[in-house]
């Protein structure tokens, strides 16, 4: 009798563990966007999110049209996030994403009251919106970055 084993079938192939990271990377950046998109178009009707949504834009409009009267295509950050923050005031907790090159902006609002969350960010065509009620999806900038393509 041999020592050998033999296995009849399919033989399984390895992911290098370098490959393996990146098709989890993109899983997980498809994840987000899906979640992102079904937000979007779930859509929210609160009173006090719309009101979040319509401040955030328009300081994202004030900004963007400084940025072209004076001529740069890049908006200003640190104004926008000053902007937003006295805008909404104590009631909201808000972080800023931009990308590299400080045209795509996203910005999450968090309700310091209650579990709602409000992503919006930059997009052809003006500023963008959605409301997320999962308490699951983390209500980050970052989010509302990828949201906008950034």
């Amino acid at each position: 009798m041999s020592d050998e084993v033999t296995t009849v079938g399919r033989s399984r192939t390895r992911l290098p563990p370098r490959r393996l990271l990146i098709v989890g990377g993109v899983v997980a950046v498809v994840v987000v966007i899906v979640v992102v998109v079904a937000v979007v178009l779930m859509g929210g009707d609160d009173e006090g999110t719309d009101d979040a949504v319509g401040e955030i834009t328009a300081a994202i409009v004030e900004v963007e049209d400084a940025a072209e009267d004076e001529g740069v295509l890049s908006l200003d950050v640190r104004q926008l996030r000053t902007l937003v923050e006295n805008r909404l005031g104590d009631d909201w907790v808000t972080e800023l994403a931009a990308d590299a090159d400080r045209r795509t902006v996203g910005i999450a609002a968090e309700q310091v009251s209650g579990p709602r969350c409000v992503f919006v960010w930059t997009a052809v065509g003006g500023p963008r919106s959605a409301e997320v009620t999962d308490p699951n999806l983390p209500c980050n900038g970052e989010i509302a970055l990828i949201a906008a393509g950034g």
